[in-house]
């Protein structure tokens, strides 16, 4: 297969994620420099955001560094994604559900100090456990490795190496996303329970509302799904399925790569302000206008 064709592919597919999480921090950004108060599903959106970024730069430098340099050991961090994806989820739980705990009720009103608390914890773990991962490396082989990597080159590392870093990623990666889907799920299941009633008793608004949180928690979803295609894909490719550089471990690698663009999309067009500042940007609100116009919206 061709390797320059490929390195190409995972350059656009770097760039077209860097671009759209661009958009995604530049719009959040922007607004709060103009006094607007950056609200919490914000908040973890720019760090959701910012994570993607430095996860495109690491993931695609890293492929590039090992075909120049194959004997180079780099890893990739996708621990702080998953956890700022777990915030979003539970951010929507808090917000959809109705409690009758004392201490989930108190947190829904103290959602916005919650919020920023959950960011600062994820971030702490992330760090905390690259470096963990980092220093058993180390420990075991006495070399030095890049600090800010996650996973590992496909065949650099030995059989309990891989091991060891998959129990790792189960525990980092697998349970943040396994807890997500418990948590969508119940919000789901809340929303159908209690849907139809809103409708009725609050007419328009309801529905309104109704729609918006199914909105989020089908968004969440997708996300999650994403998460566990990538978990999939990383195990592949850790485990040497397809020998190096051929046409089964490009594809792996693109899928890979691909988890950048994906996400953002994902995050774009389930966020109704961001998707709509887009397609002003690509010149596409005429066109959506004139569809709702003919849909009789």
């Amino acid at each position: 297969m061709d390797i320059t064709a490929c390195l190409v592919t995972v350059l656009l597919e770097a760039i077209i994620g860097l671009a759209a999480n661009v958009f995604i921090v530049s719009n959040i950004s922007i607004n709060y420099l103009r006094g607007e108060t950056m609200s919490s599903i914000n908040k973890i959106l720019l760090s959701l955001g910012i994570s993607n970024m430095c996860f495109a730069v690491a993931s695609s430098s890293n492929l590039i560094l090992s075909c120049l340099i194959p004997s180079l050991n780099r890893h990739i961090n996708i621990v702080s994604c998953a956890l700022h994806t777990l915030c979003l989820c539970v951010f929507h739980f808090i917000k959809i559900v109705n409690f009758s705990t004392p201490f989930l009720s108190w947190v829904k009103t103290r959602i916005t100090a919650v919020v920023s608390w959950l960011i600062l914890v994820s971030e702490v773990v992330s760090v905390g456990s690259s470096i963990f991962i980092t220093l058993e490396f180390v420990s075991k082989h006495g070399v030095d490795v890049n600090v800010s990597t996650v996973v590992p080159s496909n065949g650099s590392w030995s059989r309990e190496d891989t091991l060891s870093y998959m129990r790792y990623t189960f525990v980092a990666i697998c349970l943040p996303v396994i807890l997500g889907f418990v948590i969508i799920c119940w919000t789901i299941a809340h929303l159908k329970h209690h849907g139809r009633r809103m409708k009725v008793t609050m007419g328009a608004s309801g529905s309104a509302s109704v729609k918006a949180h199914q909105t989020a928690a089908n968004t969440m979803i997708r996300l999650l799904t994403l998460y566990a295609f990538i978990y999939i894909d990383t195990v592949i490719f850790c485990f040497d399925v397809f020998p190096i550089k051929s046409v089964g471990y490009w594809f792996s690698v693109l899928i890979l790569i691909s988890f950048t663009p994906a996400q953002s999309v994902l995050l774009i067009t389930g966020n109704p302000k961001l998707k709509g500042l887009c397609c002003k940007m690509l010149c596409l609100q005429g066109r959506r206008d004139l569809h709702y116009k003919e849909e009789g919206l």
